[in-house]
């Protein structure tokens, strides 16, 4: 069970799993396009047909659930095979720009999009959007995987799919939460605080956080508090890098200052 904000704010840490398994009935290595074709989604074929087709993916090493769906895609379209490629996260950052200008995989998990659509490295997917329903999803939810010809997040075509993401929260133990008399998720950040505390009286451990490697988790329960104490739209302006945008405002200040607490 997750607690999950009303309002969405899209996660700057968050990475992101770019082309969608929708995208990849084609050769594998499919044409990526160049920089100026890919303002223009392309009628896109909903069948894998009947011919054999192995695509090609990279993905990140310790996360199961890609190979898992890859294997899933297979049993029902049984002509379709995988080549799959892992490294770890931090391989893949680096390794990104080169391994789509060489030899590109037909679906890669990545850690940003901008750099990458500013080079015509990516695929429009607005047409597999529109073939899919994804385009009657509230815009909210795609808005940080459009990028406009100029790598601005926030707006333009779609370049990515999220992977098992979509609105983030807060995930607790049901059986440790019944310790505590804690039956439902609390509703505010106020009784979000009160079962903390209650769970630290308790002896159990009230909270806990990854914060290690190159992706500092800590930014994840600070964004939440921050769309908590303030509108989502400042927020959202500073992570899609809009000129003049920042996040030193009253309101994010306490969010750092609960976080801290």
């Amino acid at each position: 069970m997750s607690i999950q904000n009303i309002r969405h704010v899209p996660l700057a840490a968050l990475t992101l799993a770019s082309l969608v398994a929708a995208a990849a009935c084609s050769a594998p290595g499919g044409d990526s396009g160049t920089a100026a074709d890919q303002s223009s989604a392309a009628v896109v074929a909903t069948s894998c047909g009947s011919d054999p087709v192995t695509l090609k993916g990279y993905f990140e090493t310790g996360f199961p659930l890609p190979k898992q769906l890859a294997d899933e895609f297979t049993k029902q379209f049984p002509n379709v095979k995988w080549d799959i490629r892992e490294d770890q996260f931090a391989v893949i950052t680096q390794n990104a720009p080169r391994v789509l200008a060489d030899d590109p995989p037909d679906l890669m998990r990545l850690p940003q999009v901008s750099e990458l659509v500013k080079d015509g490295l990516l695929k429009n997917l607005d047409g597999y959007a529109q073939a899919y329903g994804w385009d009657k999803w509230p815009a909210s939810q795609l808005a940080q995987m459009r990028v406009s010809p100029t790598g601005q997040r926030g707006n333009g075509p779609l370049y990515a799919q999220g992977l098992n993401f979509s609105m983030t929260g807060v995930f607790f133990n049901k059986k440790l939460a019944a310790q505590i008399g804690m039956t439902q998720p609390p509703a505010t950040l106020a009784d979000l605080d009160a079962l903390l505390q209650k769970a630290k009286g308790a002896g159990l451990t009230p909270i806990d956080q990854f914060n290690g490697g190159a992706t500092g988790g800590l930014a994840f329960p600070l964004q939440n508090l921050m769309s908590a104490y303030g509108e989502p739209a400042p927020i959202n302006d500073w992570i899609f890098q809009k000129p003049g945008a920042t996040i030193d405002t009253p309101s994010n200040v306490q969010a750092v200052q609960h976080l801290e607490k």
